[in-house]
């Protein structure tokens, strides 16, 4: 149980180092807030947004645990296994300065872990939320190209606490999103009371929030190598993602927050007349693409060795 806790806020931190902070590149990259300040700003939103939504709209995290289910038994074996996968491939990509879906690697992780295990897993319903990140991300960017186009004839230089009201919405919804994800591994061990439910559903927000202060590295890799925004296409990128997270939540569907921003954010740049990198971008979405396989495999051979050792 304390190494379930313990690899569980490793993942929740990773989680923030590495997606959670992206709701602020942004404002970071047009300048209008510094790193510190947006790394603050952006745990606490975040912090708030995990908790009220597991709470009272805890829908991305149903549809979550609907995928995977654990066998009687076997649901720490299949907790640990899971995020310990997330920690390691997160981890490695943030070393590498590589922004990455942890939310979409704890869903093939939980379902690599309960095939493993002797647990059902449903592949509809797993290949339907895989196959959301493509209409996802189109309308993150339709949005923030949109937005893109009502900003385009007014000065940049008066956007600035507009852009800092945005990427606060972001930060929110980034918390709903994600929060929610880690939630569904919560909601799949039947032996947690819901007295405990509520200390661990606030734990996660604050790991996730804290992880959220350390995000520099990915901020850094999205607002200067991948795309270099000003405040005008900041505002727009931040709102659009925004918007496509929030309506994303209100349906039930696990979206992947980094990369919705990512593409609203190449997106309104590149409307805008800004630069994009394309070799960064598409190294971006090749890690985003192999977060599935490789987190499922990892997952399913970690939970034979648990397997095989300790049941």
């Amino acid at each position: 149980m304390i190494l379930s806790f313990i690899i569980f806020a490793a993942a929740l931190f990773i989680d923030g180092a590495t997606d959670c902070a992206n709701a602020v590149t942004g404002a970071v990259s047009s300048r209008a807030m510094t790193l510190r300040s947006a790394a603050v700003m952006s745990a606490v939103l975040t912090f708030f947004g995990c908790v009220v939504f597991a709470f009272f709209f805890p829908f991305v995290a149903e549809s979550s645990a609907a995928v995977f289910s654990f066998p009687e038994g076997g649901a720490v074996a299949g907790i640990v296994s899971s995020l310990l996968a997330v920690a390691l491939w997160s981890g490695a990509a943030w070393v590498l300065g590589l922004p990455t879906s942890e939310g979409h690697a704890l869903l093939s992780a939980s379902a690599g872990a309960a095939l493993a295990l002797g647990g059902t897993v449903s592949l509809p319903r797993l290949a339907f939320l895989i196959l959301t990140i493509i209409p996802a991300a189109l309308l993150s960017a339709l949005l923030s190209v949109i937005l893109a186009r009502i900003f385009q004839k007014r000065r940049g230089d008066s956007f600035r606490i507009p852009v800092i009201i945005s990427a606060a919405l972001s930060s929110f919804f980034h918390g709903a999103q994600d929060g929610q994800k880690f939630l569904a591994l919560i909601l799949s061990f039947s032996a947690l009371s819901t007295s405990h439910k509520v200390p661990a559903i606030i734990a996660s927000a604050a790991f996730m929030a804290f992880g959220t202060l350390f995000g520099g590295r990915i901020i850094r890799k999205m607002g200067t190598e991948m795309a270099v925004a000003d405040t005008r296409s900041a505002l727009a990128s931040d709102l659009g993602s925004a918007l496509a997270m929030g309506i994303l939540t209100a349906l039930g569907v696990p979206a992947s927050t980094t990369h919705l921003k990512m593409t609203s954010l190449a997106a309104a740049t590149r409307f805008l007349g800004g630069q994009t990198d394309r070799s960064a971008f598409l190294l971006v979405c090749c890690a985003w693409v192999a977060t599935f396989p490789v987190s499922f495999a990892l997952s399913y051979f970690i939970s034979r060795g648990f397997s095989a050792v300790f049941l």
